[in-house]
C-alpha cells in the first residue's frame, strides 16, 4: 500500500504512527512522574523549611550563650551582630512555614495545623521580644541581667519551640515514607505499562522501516552507483532514470542535468586555466619588461653622461664663437630632451609597478610654458598650422609643483594635437583659478591648460576609450602616424596623482578640445604680466632659462679637496671638466680599490678629502661595497654616489649604505653646484668669503676637434684595458661578473663614440653574462675582442695622421677653406631639400658629399645625417644637424 505514496507521505505516515505510539508511552510516564514529584516537593520544602527554622533556632541560643560566657568584649560584640543576623533568619524561615503548611491538609489536621499557628505566633510575640531584650543587656554590658533573663524567661520558650519543630517534622517525615511507597508501587505498573507500549511501537517502527527502505533503497542504490563514478571523476555516467513520479524519479533527472553542466564546467574551466596561464605569462612579461626598463635607466644614462656633461663643461668657457655655442647649447638642448623621452619611457614601467612618484619643487611658470610650447612648435613644420598660445596676465611667475610632469602632461597633449591636426589652428590658453583672494604661499591654486586643435577629432564611441592603455583611434586615417598609444593614458595619471582632472569634447572631422586643471602650490611672487605674457605669445622668450641654468654663479673653492672614483676614463674626463671652474684640489681613482688605498695614505699623511664622489657600477667591487668598507674603518667623511640609475627610492638605498648624498648622471651642473657648496663652501665660511669675489680661472678654449679626440684617445685605453680582462676571463671561464661588468663599461664607451652596433655586441655579451650563457659567451667573446683590437688600431692609426697632419697644417689650409666652402654649399642645398621635404634633393647632396674625405667629427656628423634620414625619414633632426656647419 505505501508504495502507492510518494516518498515524502511515506516517510510523513511513518512518522506519524511512530509518533503516534511514542506520545502514548511519554504521556503515561509523565502523568505518573508528575504525581510523584508533586508530592516529594511538597515534603521537602515542608522538612527543609522546618530544618533551617530549627538551624537557626540552635545558632540563635547557641550565640547568646557564648556572649554571656566569653570575657572577651570584641569576640562579644562580633558574636552579637552574628547572632542577630541568625534572628532575621529565623523569623523569615518561620513566616515562610506558616505560608507552606497550608498546602499539608492531607498530613495534618485543621486542629492541627491551628495549634501550630497559635504556637508560633505565641513564640514570635514572645520569643523575638526576649531576645532582643537580652541583645540590649548585653550591648549595655549589663550580663548578669541578661544571664537572668536567658535562663528564666528564654530557655523555656525555645525548649517547647524545640519540641514542637521535632513533634511536626516526624509527622511530615512518617507521612513522607507512607506517600513514597504507595508511589513506588504506581510507578512500577507504570514502567511495565510504558515498557509494553514501547515494545509495540518498536515493533510497528521496524516493519514501517523494512517497507519504506524496499521502496526507496533500490532506485537510490543506482543513483549512488552514478554519483560514485562521478565523484571519480567519471563525467561519461549512463543511468536509468526513474520513470515514477516521485522525489527519486526527480532526483535522477537533477543528476542527469548535473552531469551536463559538470562535463559544461569542465570545459570552462580549461578555458580559466588556459586564461589564466596566459594571464601569468603577460604579468610575467610585465615584470620583466620593467626590470628592462630600469636597467636601461642606467644604461642609457652612462654615455649621456658624457654627452651633456662635455656639453656644459664647453659652454662654461668664455670667448666660445657663436657658431660652436649654438652648436653645443643644441647637442645640450637634445640630450636633455632624450633624457626626458628615457624618463617618458620608464615612466609606464613605474605606473604599472606602483613606483610613480610625484617630485614637486618651485619653478619658473613662463619657463616651463615656453619649454613646451618651442618643443612642440617644430612638430609643425611645413604645415599650414598656426599656433597660437593666450596667457593670463594675472598668472603667478612662480609655483611650487612637479615641472617635469607638467611639462610631460602638456608636451603629450601639444603633440597630439599637432600630430592629428593636417591643417587649421591650434591653440594653448593656460590660466590660474583662486576661490576669492589669492592665497598665501603655500596655498592652493589651480592652474587651467586648454588644448584646442582643428584636426581629425573623434567619434563619441572612441571618446569613451580615450585614456585606455596603447588606444589608437581612427585607424585607416592614422596608419601613418606615429605613436605607441600610451600618452594619454601616462597623462590621466599623472594629472590624477596632481589632484586634477581632464576633460574632452571632440566632435569627429572638426578638432578636440582638452581641458586640464592640477593643483599647484601658491608661492610669494608677482605675476607674469602684461609684457612677458606677450613676449611668451611672441615666442621672444627662447633660451632665457637655458642660459641661466647653464650659465650659474660658480663660487671658487681652491681650499676644496676632492675625489672621483669612477672605472671609466670617460666619467673621470666629464667630472674633472665640470670640477674645474672651482679651483678645487681634484684628485681620482679608477676603481673602489684604488680609492681605498688612497684615502688610507690620505689618513696617514693627515690629508683629507671634503667630499668623495664615488660611482656606484664597478668591477670587482662596486661604490657601495666600496663605501661599506671605508666606513667600516672608520671613515667619517662625505661620500656622494655617481649613478645612472636614477630610479625611485635611491635616496633611501645609498642612505642605508652609508652615502651622505646621491647626484644622477647625467651629472646636472646645478645640482652639483649645490653639493659643493652645501659639503665644502658652507663648511669653510671664512675661505668662502676671502675667495667670493675671485673670478673663476678661465678654461682653455677646445674645439669640437679636440674634444673629440680626447674621447677617442681615453676609450683607447679603456679598451685597451678591457680587452686584457675579457681575455683573461675568457680563457678561465671562472669570472663571469667581471666579464659582465667589463662588457657593461664598454658598451657605454662604445656608445659615447658613437660606435653603436659595436655596443650592441657588447650589449649582448652583458645579457649572457646576467643570464649565465657561457655557450654564447664562448661562442662571441672573441670575436668582440678582435673588433675592440680593430677599433683600437684604427684610432691609434687616426692619432698618428692626426699628428702627421699637424705638421703639415700650413700647406693645408687653402685647401681647407676650399673644402669649408663647398661643404657648406651642399649642407645649405640639403638643408634647403629638408625644408621643402625633397628626399631626392637631399640624398642627392648627401652623395656628391661622400666624394671627398673629410675630418672625422665632419665625417661622422654627415652620418648623422644621413642616419637621420634614410633609418629615421626625420627632415627636422637632418636639417637641424646641417645647421651648425652653415652658420
Amino acid at each position: 500500500m505505501l508504495r502507492k505514496f510518494r516518498i515524502k507521505t511515506r516517510l510523513l505516515l511513518s512518522f506519524f504512527i511512530i509518533v503516534f505510539f511514542t506520545l502514548i508511552v511519554g504521556l503515561t510516564g509523565f502523568t505518573r512522574l508528575i504525581s510523584l514529584g508533586d508530592a516529594a516537593v511538597r515534603t521537602i520544602n515542608n522538612v527543609s523549611v522546618l530544618n533551617d527554622a530549627y538551624d537557626y533556632n540552635i545558632a540563635i541560643d547557641a550565640g547568646i550563650y557564648g556572649m554571656l560566657y566569653t570575657s572577651d568584649n570584641t569576640l562579644t560584640y562580633y558574636v552579637l551582630q552574628t547572632t542577630k543576623e541568625y534572628t532575621e533568619g529565623f523569623l523569615t524561615y518561620l513566616n515562610e512555614y506558616l505560608q507552606l503548611q497550608d498546602q499539608f491538609g492531607d498530613v495534618f489536621s485543621p486542629g492541627e495545623k491551628q495549634d501550630m499557628a497559635n504556637l508560633l505566633e505565641m513564640y514570635e510575640s514572645n520569643y523575638i521580644p526576649v531576645v532582643n531584650e537580652i541583645f540590649d543587656m548585653v550591648e549595655k554590658g549589663r550580663r548578669e541581667e541578661a544571664l537572668v533573663v536567658y535562663v528564666n524567661r528564654f530557655t523555656p520558650i525555645f525548649d517547647t519551640f524545640i519540641y514542637s519543630i521535632n513533634s511536626v517534622f516526624m509527622e511530615n517525615l512518617d507521612y513522607s515514607i507512607t506517600e513514597t511507597a504507595r508511589n513506588n508501587e504506581s510507578s512500577t505498573i507504570s514502567a511495565y505499562l510504558m515498557l509494553g507500549v514501547a515494545l509495540l511501537s518498536l515493533i510497528v517502527s521496524i516493519i514501517l522501516a523494512l517497507t519504506v527502505t524496499r521502496s526507496i533503497a533500490v532506485p537510490l542504490t543506482g543513483l549512488e552507483t552514478a554519483a560514485g563514478k562521478v565523484a571519480n571523476g567519471e563525467l561519461d555516467v549512463q543511468f536509468e532514470i526513474s520513470q515514477s513520479n516521485d522525489e527519486i524519479a526527480h532526483l535522477s533527472q537533477k543528476l542527469d542535468d548535473t552531469l551536463l553542466r559538470l562535463n559544461q564546467v569542465q570545459h570552462l574551466r580549461l578555458e580559466a586555466v588556459k586564461a589564466k596561464l596566459e594571464k601569468e605569462k603577460a604579468e610575467a612579461a610585465n615584470r620583466t619588461k620593467s626590470g628592462f626598463l630600469a636597467t636601461m635607466s642606467h644604461e642609457i644614462r652612462t654615455p649621456m653622461n658624457a654627452i651633456i656633461g662635455i656639453a656644459q663643461i664647453q659652454l662654461q668657457k668664455e670667448n666660445l664663437p657663436d657658431d660652436y655655442a649654438t652648436a653645443l647649447e643644441k647637442i645640450f638642448s637634445s640630450g636633455n630632451s632624450l633624457l626626458g623621452i628615457i624618463n617618458d619611457i620608464l615612466d609606464m614601467s613605474k605606473i604599472e609597478t606602483g613606483k610613480m612618484e610625484l617630485n614637486p619643487a618651485e619653478y619658473d611658470v613662463p619657463s616651463l610654458i615656453n619649454d613646451a610650447v618651442l618643443l612642440n612648435v617644430v612638430r609643425i613644420g611645413s604645415r599650414p598650422i598656426e599656433f597660437e598660445l593666450e596667457l593670463d596676465e594675472t598668472l603667478p611667475s612662480r609655483l611650487y609643483g612637479d615641472e617635469l610632469r607638467l611639462k610631460q602632461i602638456l608636451n603629450n597633449l601639444l603633440s597630439n594635437a599637432i600630430k592629428y591636426t593636417e591643417k587649421g589652428r591650434v591653440k594653448l590658453s593656460v590660466a590660474h583659478v583662486t576661490r576669492g583672494e589669492v592665497p598665501p604661499s603655500g596655498g592652493d591654486i589651480t592652474l587651467r591648460f586648454v588644448i584646442e586643435d582643428t584636426g581629425q577629432g573623434m567619434k563619441r564611441e572612441d571618446q569613451e576609450k580615450l585614456f585606455s592603455e596603447y588606444a589608437r583611434f581612427n585607424a585607416e586615417a592614422n596608419r601613418s602616424t606615429e605613436g605607441t598609444g600610451l600618452g594619454l593614458n601616462i597623462t590621466k595619471k599623472l594629472i590624477d596623482m596632481m589632484g586634477g582632472t581632464i576633460a574632452v569634447e571632440s566632435v569627429y572631422g572638426q578638432g578636440s578640445v582638452f581641458t586640464v586643471t592640477v593643483l599647484q602650490k601658491a608661492v610669494q611672487c608677482a605675476p607674469i604680466g602684461a609684457e612677458l605674457a606677450q613676449r611668451l605669445c611672441n615666442f621672444t622668450f627662447i633660451g632665457e632659462k637655458q642660459t641661466a641654468k647653464l650659465q650659474i654663479k660658480r663660487d671658487p673653492m681652491p681650499y676644496g679637496s676632492v675625489m672621483v672614483v669612477d672605472d671609466l676614463e670617460t666619467n673621470l674626463y666629464v667630472a674633472e671638466g665640470m670640477l674645474l671652474p672651482y679651483k678645487l684640489n681634484i684628485e681620482t681613482a679608477n676603481s673602489g680599490f684604488a680609492a681605498i688605498e688612497k684615502i688610507e695614505a690620505a689618513s696617514n699623511s693627515g690629508k683629507t678629502y671634503d667630499i668623495i664622489f664615488m660611482d656606484h657600477m664597478m668591477p670587482k667591487m662596486d661604490g657601495i661595497e666600496t663605501t661599506e668598507k671605508l666606513r667600516a674603518m672608520g671613515y667619517r667623511g662625505v661620500i656622494v654616489a655617481l649613478t645612472a640609475n636614477a630610479m625611485t627610492g635611491n635616496d633611501a638605498l645609498f642612505e642605508r649604505h652609508g652615502f651622505d648624498g646621491f647626484i644622477p648622471k647625467p651629472i646636472d651642473v646645478q645640482h652639483l653646484n649645490t653639493v659643493l657648496n652645501k659639503f665644502i663652501r658652507d663648511k669653510y665660511p671664512q675661505e668662502a668669503e676671502k675667495y667670493k669675489m675671485s673670478a673663476a680661472t678661465p678654461q682653455p678654449k677646445a674645439t669640437p676637434d679636440e674634444t673629440k679626440a680626447k674621447l677617442l684617445h681615453i676609450f683607447r685605453r679603456d679598451a685597451e684595458k678591457a680587452v686584457l680582462t675579457l681575455r683573461e676571463t675568457a680563457s678561465h671561464r671562472s669570472d663571469i661578473k667581471l666579464l659582465t661588468t667589463t662588457a657593461h663599461a664598454m658598451k657605454s664607451a662604445l656608445a659615447n663614440i658613437g660606435e653603436g652596433e659595436k655596443s650592441k655586441e657588447a650589449a649582448a655579451l652583458e645579457q649572457a653574462g646576467l643570464n649565465g650563457d657561457r655557450n654564447f659567451i664562448a661562442e662571441n667573446v672573441y670575436n668582440f675582442i678582435k673588433t675592440l683590437e680593430s677599433l683600437i688600431k684604427e684610432i691609434g692609426s687616426a692619432e698618428a695622421a692626426a699628428a702627421d697632419a699637424a705638421a703639415n697644417a700650413g700647406g693645408a689650409n687653402a685647401a681647407a677653406a676650399e673644402d669649408t666652402a663647398y661643404l657648406k654649399e651642399q649642407l645649405n642645398a640639403l638643408k634647403t631639400a629638408c625644408m621643402e621635404y625633397d628626399d631626392t634633393a637631399a640624398y642627392a647632396a648627401l652623395d656628391r658629399l661622400k666624394e671627398k674625405p673629410w675630418k672625422p667629427e665632419t665625417a661622422a656628423a654627415l652620418e648623422n645625417i644621413r642616419s637621420a634620414l634614410f633609418l629615421h625619414s626625420d627632415f627636422e633632426a637632418a636639417a637641424e644637424l646641417a645647421t651648425p656647419f652653415l652658420v
